[in-house]
């Protein structure tokens, strides 16, 4: 078993997560993490995220995220279990990655290559792009609306 933490890990300025641990448990092939953190501040910024690594004898990593939530300005979000991801040397293949919060969300599907046939789709139901704004503030960047669509 690994554990790290620490007090404060910052993405930037404004996004960071408090409280921060990290916890690994690793068998021969695979991995089971975990990592949480509770910034202890209004709004309030939370998670709890779980998931499995498996690596092959083929050089291929299969990571799947299991039930788990976090919160990000007082929005409860979740990670759906029925998902799974492949990393291997030349493609990342994302298989019904679905984060969602009450009636909006986002689900990546698809795959990243070199391969200009092959795509990473984002479905986005409703999400309001107010969520955005964590990762913008630094940039007096303000953005405002829903997007609903597929791209």
């Amino acid at each position: 078993m690994f554990f790290s933490s620490c007090k404060k890990l910052s993405l930037n300025d404004s996004l960071w997560f408090g409280n921060f641990n990290l916890i690994t448990n690793t068998n021969n092939d695979s991995l089971h993490l975990s990592t949480n953190w509770e910034n202890k501040t209004a709004p309030k910024n939370s998670g709890d995220i779980k998931a499995y690594v498996h690596y092959s004898s083929s050089d291929i990593i299969w990571i799947k995220f299991l039930k788990s939530q976090f919160t990000i300005a007082d929005s409860v979000w979740s990670i759906d279990e029925n998902n799974f991801t492949t990393i291997d040397s030349n493609r990342i293949n994302i298989n019904n990655l679905s984060i969602t919060n009450i009636n909006q969300g986002i689900i990546a599907h698809g795959a990243i290559s070199k391969n200009k046939n092959e795509q990473l789709k984002l479905k986005l139901n409703n999400f309001n792009l107010d969520n955005l704004n964590l990762l913008t503030r630094n940039y007096d960047l303000n953005i405002k609306g829903k997007a609903h669509g597929e791209a």
